[in-house]
This record gives C-alpha cells, structure tokens and sequence, in this order.
C-alpha cells in the first residue's frame, strides 16, 4: 500500500471539520490555511500531514507482532515494509507508550 493513502493534509481536515460544524466555507479556509501556516512556521516543516487510524492501527499491529516474537524481516513482508520502516515504527510506538 502507499504510504500516501495513510497520510492526511491538516488543513484539509481542519477545513472539512470546520464546514462539518457550519463555519462559513470563507472563514473556514482562512483557519485551515493559518493552521497550517502557523504549525509549518513553529516546526520549521513544508508539509503537515496527521496519520489516519489506519496507519496508527498497523503500526499497533507491528508492535505488538514484534512483541510476539515474530521476526522484524517477517513483519516487514507481512505489511509490505522495508525492515527499517518496522525498525522506525517499533521504536515510535515504544516512545508513545513510555510517554
């Protein structure tokens, strides 16, 4: 799967979420996009994207398989990850948890 289909623009969902709630479409793009502007100025990034539970769900499922004891290269055909990807993502979610 792409890692794109598990990505999210935040302005996008803040945008949709502010029409969902029935601000103006107007003044619902200006919050979306000062959000945004605001979040990519404070963390110095050019892209700000939030993980759907889709992601967060697989990334559960990594974690907990590792856990089990399957093997890194395993898990990583399983998801159709490269090893470091599992690597990065075991690491991310033992952080979470220890938070």
């Amino acid at each position: 799967m792409k890692e794109s289909s598990f990505i999210v623009d935040l302005s996008t969902v803040i945008f949709e979420e502010s029409l969902a709630q029935g601000i103006p479409e107007k003044l619902a793009i200006s919050i979306a996009n000062r959000t945004k502007e605001f979040i990519q100025n404070k963390y110095a990034c050019d892209r700000v994207y939030i993980n759907t539970l889709e992601k967060r769900e697989r990334n559960i499922e990594v974690l907990k398989q590792w856990m089990n004891g399957i093997p890194k290269n395993t898990i990583a055909r399983l998801h159709g990850l490269s090893v470091s990807t599992v690597n990065r993502i075991i690491a991310k979610e033992l952080k979470i948890r220890s938070e």
